[in-house]
């Protein structure tokens, strides 16, 4: 199917990455015109808005329109784990961060940005990602 929206990121190697209306993110060469890759997202679990690439290209989160998350490993197509936001609200914007050293949360985080004005924050590289923080703009309530 068609394109879809799309969010930032990238996906490593100069490649342009796009979501389609079937509910997958492709990977595209732009030097030899050739798909570079292709991953699958389930289409009842929302349309895909935002993604972010992290780990030198090696992995690629998306975000969807009903608030799923979804992380593959890029290398080899392979979803590695799916959650849904707490606030279940549309995911319009992510970003990586990398831990501070010494701090008490090892991995990567992933930032998700919601319609609902909330910004919450999941450690990666554990099997199960788990929320880390979530920052809530002050007259928003509970």
């Amino acid at each position: 199917g068609g394109g879809g929206g799309g969010g930032g990121g990238g996906g490593g190697g100069g490649l342009v990455v796009y979501s389609c209306e079937d509910g997958s993110v492709r990977a595209v060469d732009p030097r030899t015109g050739g798909e570079a890759w292709v991953l699958r997202h389930e289409q009842r679990l929302g349309l895909l808005q935002s993604w972010v690439a992290g780990g030198g290209g090696a992995w690629l989160a998306a975000g969807s329109s009903t608030g799923h998350v979804a992380l593959w490993d890029v290398r080899y197509s392979l979803r590695l784990s799916s959650w849904r936001e707490p606030a279940r609200g549309r995911i319009l914007s992510m970003a990586y961060a990398s831990q501070p050293a010494g701090s008490a949360a090892a991995g990567p985080l992933l930032l998700l940005g919601g319609a609902s004005g909330l910004t919450s924050g999941w450690v990666l590289g554990e099997a199960i990602p788990r929320p880390a923080l979530v920052l809530q703009p002050a007259g928003i309530p509970d």
